[in-house]
This record gives C-alpha cells, sequence and structure tokens, in this order.
C-alpha cells in the first residue's frame, strides 16, 4: 500500500480500495513491473482478491503476470479468527461482520485455485491461527523447499 497508493492517487485520483477491475490491474501489473526490474528475491504478501465498495470484489494479481510465476501461497484461517484480529485491530475499513469475512475468505480460495489451474501454479495453503503460527511457518518453509529453483518473472532466485 506504501508504493501503490500514491500511484494510484496520481493516475486515477482514487484510493487502492476505490479502484475498479481495469484500474486494480494497471495499478499491480505497474507495481510488478517495478519490483522485476530490482535485484534480490522477494515475498509478495498480497490478497488474490479485494472487497469494493459495492459489495463485489476484484481480482489482483494481473492474468499476464501470472504465467511468470512458479508458485502461489494462500495464507488462511478461520472466520472467528480474522474477526477477532480485526477487531483488536480496530480499523473501520475491515468488516467484522462474519458473513462478509467468509465471502472474502470463498473468494481468496476460489481466486487462487482459479489462477493455479489455469496457469499450472502448485498452491499451498498455509492455516495461520494464533496457536498454531509455528506450524504455518515450517509449512511455508517445507513448501518453498520443495523448489531448487526459483524464479520470479524468468529470473532465477
Amino acid at each position: 500500500g506504501e508504493i501503490k497508493g500514491p500511484e494510484s492517487k496520481k493516475r486515477f485520483g482514487k484510493s487502492l480500495s476505490s479502484l475498479d477491475q481495469s484500474e486494480t490491474y494497471q495499478i499491480n501489473e505497474w507495481f510488478l513491473d517495478k519490483l522485476r526490474q530490482e535485484q534480490g528475491v522477494y515475498l509478495i504478501d498480497i490478497h488474490f482478491t479485494y472487497p469494493t465498495s459495492g459489495l463485489g470484489f476484484v481480482k489482483l494479481l494481473p492474468e499476464k503476470c501470472a504465467r511468470y510465476i512458479d508458485w502461489l501461497a494462500l495464507v488462511d484461517a478461520d472466520v472467528e479468527e480474522i474477526c477477532s484480529r480485526r477487531i483488536k485491530r480496530g480499523r473501520k475499513k475491515d468488516s467484522v461482520v462474519r458473513e462478509f469475512i467468509k465471502t472474502e475468505l470463498d473468494e481468496e480460495k476460489r481466486e487462487a485455485i482459479r489462477i493455479c489451474s489455469e496457469f499450472g501454479k502448485p498452491l499451498r495453503f498455509l492455516y495461520n491461527y494464533d496457536s498454531e503460527l509455528e506450524n504455518a511457518v515450517y509449512g511455508a518453509v517445507r513448501f518453498l523447499r520443495n523448489y531448487e529453483r526459483v524464479s520470479f518473472f524468468r529470473e532465477t532466485l
């Protein structure tokens, strides 16, 4: 958000959460292209979807970028866990309505599975519960170790 937010304001005069599908893809393509020019290893923490003000969702990973990514991970938690975290965090824009949180989780899973299916990418589910955080980290490490060569935008990492 720190990088994409100002670019969104500059290009469209809107915050990231107000962008439509086309604008979202434009910003994320710009951001991923910018990352591609950097040197080093990247772990990109993004959602697969984002709720819009109209109760719909936009997809976040532009399809033209998806083909360059070797694998994806989806960090998941249950509705109660997310609701509890959001209440503690206290941000107004984060819904604490359990039905909506379930819809958000369903949309995330649906989009992650679609990308992996359409582009032939492996997907690892990492379950992030307060009591299971250490297991989630070990699961991520085991997942990464399965890849001798990891590339991002066709550059070996």
